[in-house]
């Protein structure tokens, strides 16, 4: 494959040294008549004759990443920033300097892949929770009304039939515009994507406009480290979704929606349980569907949808309204809609295990969820509190090198809101557990009794297993659908649903 540079510097500012081929020393200067034969932004694939963009990252080092590339005999090198003692003398590579690198890289990788979202109807999901519920939910009902429909997301990555568990939320831009090619090259027409704060303040979406853009709700996460400042920038950043849809729909009953809308310039469409939203639920039942937590309603205004959910809660209502506002407004039929949320699963979300061979009934329930923040788990407790009358057992510790503040609201919050309480690891990555179990109990009260600390996940998650009884149930809460344990930077296998099997049969 291979590209004019001038197709690829397309629709961002640059700037070509004035003695570099440009005639002038503004952005967007001259471009030279060459081909691109590869894009690389990687310092480690770095080769003679491609492309290099120089983006910062953690272990940024741009001085020494350009050495490499003028090694190695790269045509082009996009930057950010100029670096003395490096030739620009029209005997080495081709410098192009921009603002924002990897809002360039974004830019570069959709035109490299032949602008795929452009061939595509592009659905993005943003909130702080209820995206991968959200994104799974419309995906089958586009699949029930005949649309080959990929998704993009937290758990998985899925282009027809081939399922590639997901590195990110939402991937670097050259792995998302490489799966959208890859979508497009595989016959589908929808794609619905998760849309991580991150991925949005680091610009990996850009290069293309999204059809349709949801928001579900926001709370305090992803807040520190490499991620937002603080609250305001993380507002910020999932508004900026909003600015590069073409319809926003929306949850009107957030009360942090007027942020969420500031400056956007779609179309806006509302959903919730309050009266002014455009599209609503009335009649919710809070009742087992299949034999498993559900909900059921109708949506007002349109007496052919009756939804029920095999999934609790009232948050259930909200992500099954963002997914049918979604899919109405695409002009998917009620039967589709009421077919496909009928049989919904999603992995590692209120995933309930039982153990099929307890016939006297004589075990509790499990729930596995990713519940990681402390407005996840009040939702989660809150919703499980309908339907189980007995004791709710709560299991969960805090992921490492992440923001810490939540870490303490949830101790409260579950020692406050379920029976018992055990804390334990979680993906501690490069921090010690036994602080991070500190600072969680440092949230629960002095006189509070009703948890225990066991630090190792496998031991906990039996001692909590065998502590319930009938009528019981013991919530899982943190890692969902991951399959590995995260410590000192290795991934260990793990499965918290599989685990919950075993401790149920043993």
């Amino acid at each position: 494959m291979n590209k004019p540079l001038k197709e690829l510097l397309s629709g961002f500012e640059f700037r070509i040294p004035d003695d570099h081929y440009s005639a002038d020393n503004t952005y967007g200067g001259n471009v030279p008549d060459m081909d691109i034969f590869d894009v690389v932004s990687d310092g480690r694939k770095i080769h003679k004759g491609c492309l290099f963009i120089c983006c910062r990252d953690t272990n940024y080092n741009g001085p020494e990443y350009i050495k490499t590339a003028v090694g190695a005999g790269a045509s082009v090198i996009v930057t950010e920033e100029r670096l003395a003692g490096l030739s620009e003398d029209g005997q080495g590579p081709l410098y192009v300097y921009v603002q924002d690198a990897r809002y360039a890289m974004a830019f570069i990788y959709a035109a490299w892949y032949d602008h795929p979202a452009d061939k595509l109807t592009v659905i993005g999901i943003t909130g702080t929770k209820g995206k991968t519920t959200t994104a799974y939910m419309l995906r089958d009902i586009l699949q029930a009304a005949g649309h080959r429909t990929g998704l993009i997301g937290t758990v998985e990555y899925i282009i027809g039939d081939e399922h590639i568990d997901a590195l990110n939320t939402t991937p670097e831009s050259d792995i998302l515009q490489d799966v959208l090619y890859r979508m497009v090259k595989a016959g589908l027409d929808i794609v619905v994507m998760e849309v991580s704060s991150t991925a949005l303040m680091s610009h990996r979406s850009q290069g293309f406009v999204f059809d349709t853009g949801i928001f579900t709700n926001i709370g305090y996460d992803h807040i520190g480290g490499d991620e937002c400042r603080d609250f305001d920038h993380y507002l910020y950043c999932k508004s900026l979704l909003f600015r590069q849809c073409r319809t926003g729909i929306v949850n009107a009953d957030d009360p942090n929606i007027g942020g969420i809308l500031e400056g956007h310039t779609c179309n806006i469409k509302t959903f919730g349980l309050s009266t002014a939203a455009d599209l609503k639920a009335a009649g919710i039942s809070y009742e087992y569907i299949h034999g498993v937590p559900g909900v059921s309603f109708d949506i007002e205004g349109y007496p052919q949808l009756h939804i029920s959910v095999p999934m609790p809660g009232e948050y259930t209502v909200r992500n099954a309204l963002g997914a049918v506002s979604a899919a109405l407004d695409l002009g998917v039929s009620a039967e589709a809609i009421v077919q496909a949320l009928a049989k919904i699963h999603v992995p590692g979300r209120t995933q309930i295990i039982r153990n099929e061979d307890d016939a006297s009934g004589s075990l509790p329930d499990v729930i596995v969820d990713f519940a990681h923040n402390p407005m996840s788990m009040e939702a989660l407790i809150k919703a499980l509190r309908l339907y189980y009358k007995k004791r709710i057992i709560c299991v969960f510790g805090c992921g490492g090198d992440l923001y810490k503040g939540k870490r303490a609201l949830m101790g409260k919050t579950s020692t406050e809101l379920a029976d018992f309480t055990v804390i334990t690891s979680d993906n501690p990555r490069f921090e010690d557990p036994e602080q991070i179990v500190k600072d969680i109990v440092r949230g629960i009260s002095d006189d509070c009794s009703n948890y225990i600390v066991i630090p190792d996940r496998r031991d906990a998650v039996y001692y909590a297993v065998s502590m319930g009884g009938p009528g019981d149930v013991v919530a899982l809460i943190g890692k969902g659908h991951e399959k590995y344990q995260d410590i000192h930077g290795v991934k260990y296998p793990w499965d918290d649903a599989r685990l919950a099997v075993e401790a149920l049969r043993d």
